[in-house]
């Protein structure tokens, strides 16, 4: 990372020193010419910088309000839907069946609910199928909804490919064991669980919710299960980037007639000393924002800013704190314009 000034000076520097040796005045002109153009661009970076932290500062705290959004679709989504999946998994017996001699062949309900649970394809069907009538679940931004029994065990979860089936919750997520005993229609947790991972070659990490599945989806109903949702953080920066890309595209505008240019924008997601970017984030991208350390010049709604160069090119970067997803969790962009 180099800032504009410094490398306008280096550059300028560099490029006189060299062809003054010459002594010629053809060598005394081709630097100056040389000069004029080595400053012009970098002249006009430092432009665009500013430019870039002028446009990017209203769209950081819309995605800091987008956060706070996604995680409340979810704390109040899961519940209801665990409420749904243990009526639906693990229904309660009526009263009297068990007294009156009435063999399981003669309780739907209940064969229902033992069938889906052995059959990884039909409890993936009842997965969708509960997301599906929950307004709040249908939308929500979640990579993954999965059901695990009491011990953790990953049962079954909604996509195509289940590379979390037979793996342990626990393991990776050692606070969701209080789901099983707790109160709470909820609890959080962070860890990182490789086939939770929305990338390979690159480290990721998980913020996850669970919910206990009851029996019967009564409330004071056994525990048999839970309910588990959430998302990687570069599949969660994926979709603020296009959200992002949205707004981009609303505000281009024209220009002599055609649509406007845009710009080229990264959305970070800074996780206490973890910095996690979309798939497609350039590693010194990455990198250079991790050596920020924007943890620490931020706090409240307050929003840092600064201009930076990065492989010769000119960047603005703004940063928020994103306290609906943990306090020690901050949202960057960073923009550069074309």
């Amino acid at each position: 990372m180099r800032l504009t000034d410094a490398t306008r000076t280096k550059a300028g520097a560099g490029q006189s020193g060299g062809l003054r040796g010459q002594g010629s005045r053809a060598g005394a002109a081709l630097a100056f010419a040389l000069g004029l153009l080595a400053a012009w661009p970098l002249g006009g970076c430092e432009n665009t910088a500013k430019t870039s932290v002028a446009k990017a500062t209203p769209h950081v705290s819309r995605l800091v309000q987008a956060t706070s959004g996604d995680i409340q679709e979810l704390e109040r989504g899961l519940p209801k839907g665990a409420r749904a999946l243990g009526q639906e998994l693990f229904p309660q017996e009526k009263q009297g069946v068990a007294d009156a001699g009435v063999d399981a062949a003669a309780s739907p309900p209940k064969q229902a609910g033992a069938s889906a649970l052995k059959d990884p394809q039909e409890l993936k069907r009842v997965i969708e199928a509960v997301r599906a009538k929950d307004p709040d679940l249908r939308i929500a931004k979640s990579t993954f909804f999965a059901v695990a029994d009491p011990s953790g065990k990953v049962l079954r979860n909604d996509q195509q490919q289940d590379l979390m089936a037979g793996k342990s919750l626990f393991d990776s997520y050692p606070e969701l064991k209080a789901a099983l005993s707790s109160k709470q229609p909820f609890v959080r947790a962070r860890g990182s669980m490789p086939e939770a991972s929305g990338i390979r070659g690159r480290e990721d990490a998980q913020l996850v919710l669970a919910s206990p599945i009851r029996e019967g989806g009564k409330p004071a109903g056994e525990v048999k299960a839970l309910y588990v949702s959430g998302w990687s953080w570069t599949s969660y920066c994926y979709r603020l980037e296009n959200a992002l890309k949205g707004w981009h595209q609303d505000e281009r505008g024209e220009e002599n007639g055609k649509p406007g240019k845009m710009p080229v924008a990264y959305v970070f997601a800074v996780v206490g000393d973890k910095v996690y970017g979309a798939p497609e984030a350039p590693q010194v991208n990455i990198d250079t924002i991790a050596g920020l350390k924007l943890l620490e010049h931020t706090q409240g709604d307050s929003v840092y800013s600064k201009e930076l160069e990065i492989t010769e090119r000119s960047f603005g970067v703004v940063a928020q704190r994103a306290p609906a997803l943990g306090e020690d969790v901050a949202i960057a962009i960073l923009r550069s314009e074309t």
